[in-house]
């Protein structure tokens, strides 16, 4: 039982100096020229899907700026109007 804890007390210390390193946050400073007409998160729900160059589809460009302010797309990101190739659902 004890080295059951253990390994949860690994992984979680893993899991979170993991997300640390490459999901860090960014400010609306931060956010490249394509986004300064957003405020994410309050973004309008509009159906108008971008390919952001990570390869994940967003339902808009605002969504897409708000994962780039949380950190989930590099703020040196690139993006095209409609799905990605491959496409499994928008994000949001």
């Amino acid at each position: 039982m004890q080295s059951s804890a253990l390994m949860l007390c690994i992984a979680i210390a893993i899991a979170v100096a993991f997300s640390a390193s490459f999901c860090e946050a960014v400010t609306v400073e931060q956010l490249p020229d394509y986004c300064d007409e957003y405020s994410p998160p309050r973004c309008f729900k509009i159906l108008r899907p971008v390919c952001a160059s990570n390869g994940k589809t967003y339902n808009n460009l605002c969504l897409m700026c708000g994962a780039i302010l949380r950190g989930n797309v590099p703020t040196d990101a690139t993006y095209h109007e409609g799905l990605c190739s491959g496409h499994r659902g928008p994000h949001h």
